[in-house]
């Protein structure tokens, strides 16, 4: 059964919102696979509307995203931008790192506060 054209242009919108939200993030397809535990090429089809995405990976990804998963079916233009408000943009990205601690296993979290450990000893006053 063919697709219907609205269906298409939903899949590429959800497809554009996943995208955008990814590159905020700085995260590569590859990346953002493991995250998923897809393949980086299942990531980059949905991302161009080729492939549509199930309910429990739109929930995956709104939860890394750290967004509600309505803001996937936005059709606005995709280069949108932050709020400018930079109180609220530092409030938006604690949430996430947090939402990101939160997921990591013992190994992650050991290798995350040695990083932070030795960036504290590298900007610390001489």
């Amino acid at each position: 059964m063919p697709k219907s054209k609205e269906l298409i242009e939903l899949n590429e919108a959800i497809g554009r919102n996943i995208q955008r939200e990814r590159q905020k993030m700085k995260l590569t397809q590859g990346q953002m696979a493991k995250l998923m535990n897809l393949t980086a090429g299942h990531i980059s089809l949905i991302e161009r509307g080729e492939r549509g995405v199930t309910i429990s990976n739109l929930r995956n990804f709104a939860d890394i995203f750290g967004i509600p998963i309505q803001q996937f079916f936005n059709v606005e233009p995709a280069d949108a931008e932050a709020s400018g408000d930079p109180a609220s943009d530092r409030a938006d990205a604690i949430k996430l790192i947090e939402r990101q601690i939160n997921r990591m296993d013992e190994t992650e979290l050991d290798f995350l506060y040695s990083t932070i450990k030795n960036m504290r000893k590298l900007t610390a006053p001489r």
